[in-house]
């Protein structure tokens, strides 16, 4: 059986639990982002420590945007508003730094 054969009563339960448990766990989870961001190569800036202070605070903010639901393959870790927008940045990169594809399974691991 695959995870994604769950019955729906399953699938609701452990989004549940995974949500309360990123609801606990929110300041680890922003932790963790932050110091991935910290190892995420980035271009040479003029004011680059001011952009990557910048960018630390919007994780800090994203976080608490954040919320996990199912879709069709599984679960996956969305945000709302300017969440999803630090979010989106994270995962696609940007002029001045790489692309980290793999923010979700940060997330989920930082749950504990």
């Amino acid at each position: 059986m695959q995870l994604t054969d769950i019955p729906a009563f399953f699938e609701d339960a452990i989004t549940e639990t995974l949500n309360q448990r990123l609801k606990l766990n929110r300041e680890n989870v922003a932790g963790v982002l932050k110091q991935h961001f910290l190892a995420i190569k980035k271009k040479p800036l003029p004011d680059l420590e001011a952009q990557v202070k910048k960018m630390q605070e919007q994780i800090t903010l994203m976080v608490e945007l954040l919320k996990i639901e199912k879709s069709k393959t599984g679960w996956v870790v969305t945000a709302t508003g300017d969440g999803d927008t630090t979010l989106t940045s994270l995962m696609l990169g940007s002029a001045w730094f790489e692309p980290s594809p793999y923010v979700a399974q940060l997330v989920l691991a930082a749950l504990g």
